[in-house]
């Protein structure tokens, strides 16, 4: 990983290129998650290690697959992997200003809230937007003659049409976090200048998440539509606050990058996980359990 690091660092234009040919490897059927993670914590590295100026000339070569999925009317996916590293560029730049990943996450989850509860006030029946996208999806998957149980889908979609937005905003703060924590690993192994004094092992939930929390779950009492899309990203901050002590408390033992890994991919498939981590959060807010129980930190 050093090597490679290396490798983008000793010139703008390596980072533009592999950038570049990730891109034209998503149009061509390479995952866009990974390709968007990817891109994105070369960006972030690059913005670490070199600066914003350099990370914005790299930035300007992204638009070239941008245009040319444009001339091939494929710009979806490009599109995203763009907003996406922007996204992860802005944090990178906010941690590297203030040295502290609580602030990154306020930031994040703030910048959610927004932009759900704008696009709540742009698009009036934002449910039926999403049930009629999630329809159009179900004739596709019956087109291609999957075992799928049209009436089944259609209750399973209308009941999703309501926390839709707020789902995938939530997971796309999940997927900017693990580009933040992967372009500070690459950074950190690149062995140059200090990426920053605040681990990513000292997360606490700050004051500005609580209140949004209890703001959000206040508007749910009342049953507005908007405060159920916005109640999964209010409980983000609380989430990785306890993954955060998890984290803390096992990152000395040999077994760790095994352990943390089947920990963090458990939260895109098991919500008792997520459930459990945000719990940790909560009560780590208010007891500080890694000062309380620095003594049963584990140690291989």
């Amino acid at each position: 990983m050093k090597k490679i690091s290396l490798w983008l660092l000793h010139n703008p234009m390596n980072a533009a290129v592999a950038v570049v040919f990730l891109m034209v490897l998503a149009l061509v059927g390479l995952p866009l998650l990974l390709v968007a993670l990817l891109v994105s914590s070369i960006i972030g590295l690059v913005v670490l290690q070199k600066g914003v100026r350099v990370a914005a000339s790299v930035l300007m070569w992204m638009l070239l697959p941008l245009l040319v999925s444009l001339y091939l009317g494929r710009s979806g996916k490009i599109d995203f992997i763009l907003l996406h590293s922007l996204l992860v560029c802005l944090f990178i730049v906010t941690y590297q200003r203030f040295q502290s990943w609580t602030l990154v996450l306020e930031c994040m989850t703030l910048l959610a809230v927004v932009a759900v509860a704008i696009a709540h006030a742009v698009v009036p029946d934002l449910a039926g937007f999403w049930t009629r996208v999630f329809t159009e999806l179900l004739h596709k998957l019956k087109a291609l003659e999957m075992p799928i149980s049209a009436e089944e889908m259609k209750v399973f979609f209308k009941a999703m049409g309501s926390i839709a937005t707020g789902i995938f905003a939530f997971f796309e703060l999940l997927l900017i976090l693990f580009s933040l924590i992967f372009s500070v690993a690459l950074s950190k192994r690149s062995g140059l200048s200090a990426v920053g004094k605040d681990r990513f092992t000292q997360i606490r939930v700050g004051a500005v998440s609580l209140l949004m929390a209890v703001l959000v779950f206040a508007l749910s009492f009342l049953k507005m539509p908007v405060a159920f899309d916005l109640s999964r990203l209010v409980i983000f901050p609380f989430m990785v606050g306890g993954a955060s002590v998890v984290q803390y408390f096992i990152e000395d033992l040999s077994a760790a990058p095994i352990i943390l890994a089947a920990f963090y991919l458990s939260f895109l498939f098991f919500g008792i996980t997520m459930l459990v981590a945000c719990l940790l959060g909560f009560i780590d807010m208010a007891f500080n359990l890694r000062q309380r129980f620095a003594h049963l930190k584990i140690v291989s």
